[in-house]
């Protein structure tokens, strides 16, 4: 009879791994949801799927993009479900985790138009490449390329506005 305290091997790594990458998770779901308990939520959620669904990750994929790629899908999934229970109830279709919505700033990103957080953050914090966060945001390296520019022309406004500001 096997011991119930006994692991799966992989179960354990990326166990290990998933607390490693914890900062970077949460990062990436502040880009998402705006909101620090809605992000919480999304790591949270997002580390116990990786966890059950541990014999599909590919050794060779890099762990954190596979973790950022299960969060994105699992937040819009999530925002699908809530617009549609939104819709249904005849309500307006604002929801809590949309950056519109948010009330209090975590970051500079913040500011950045919709769906641009997420691709500055991939790319120029996180430094993956246009092709991994394409596969992650489930867009073209095309489309992640454009908006990596479009966010970076954001932030260098914002900057020169804040210094125009102060001088």
């Amino acid at each position: 009879m096997p011991d119930i305290m006994e692991e799966n091997p992989q179960m354990s790594d990326i166990r290990r791994d998933l607390v490693a990458l914890l900062p970077q998770l949460r990062r990436f779901a502040l880009t998402l949801t705006v909101d620090t308990t809605s992000a919480d939520g999304l790591v949270s959620a997002a580390c116990e799927k990786a966890i059950h669904k541990s014999h599909m990750w590919k050794k060779d994929r890099r762990l954190e993009v596979w973790l950022f790629a299960i969060m994105h899908a699992m937040w819009l999934d999530d925002k699908k479900k809530r617009r549609a229970a939104l819709k249904h109830r005849g309500e307006a279709v604002l929801l809590p985790m949309d950056a519109q919505e948010n009330t209090t700033a975590y970051s500079i990103l913040d500011g950045l138009s919709d769906g641009l957080a997420p691709v500055f953050l991939l790319c120029a914090v996180e430094g993956l490449s246009y092709r991994e966060a394409a596969s992650i945001l489930g867009d073209t390296q095309d489309a992640v390329a454009m908006r990596l520019v479009m966010a970076r022309h954001e932030l260098a406004t914002m900057m020169s506005r804040h210094v125009e500001r102060r001088a």
